[in-house]
């Protein structure tokens, strides 16, 4: 039987929104210590799929101030410094990142 290879190229951008993260004020304190997952590179191992703890979380109050950086669950997250295209993971809740990581908000196929 003989194998046929498949392959497509596509950009990123068409797999969704790219998202870079960023790091709220660390001076105010009201942003931090809550619910939300706050994902730096060295809460991410190699070869981990999904995060579900990290070293900071956000509060409700940081999640205001970053609320158009917020990434919804499953989103896909490369860190991209160091460990380029190594260290990645999917989110397994809402969360942020900071300006270490780029995200991809997922678009769903239709149809």
């Amino acid at each position: 039987m003989k194998k046929t290879q498949l392959t497509q190229t596509i950009k990123i951008k068409d797999l969704g929104k790219i998202i870079t993260g960023t790091t709220p004020p660390t001076v105010n304190q009201q942003y931090f210590g809550g619910k939300y997952l706050f994902i730096k590179p060295s809460d991410i191992t190699e070869n981990q799929r999904y995060i579900f703890d990290t070293e900071i979380t956000l509060s409700d109050a940081g999640y205001e101030y970053q609320k158009l950086k917020v990434l919804p669950k499953n989103s896909i997250c490369v860190v991209c410094i160091g460990t380029i295209g190594k260290k990645m993971c999917l989110t397994s809740q809402t969360c942020f990142t900071n300006q270490q990581l780029n995200s991809i908000l997922r678009r769903d196929k239709k149809g």
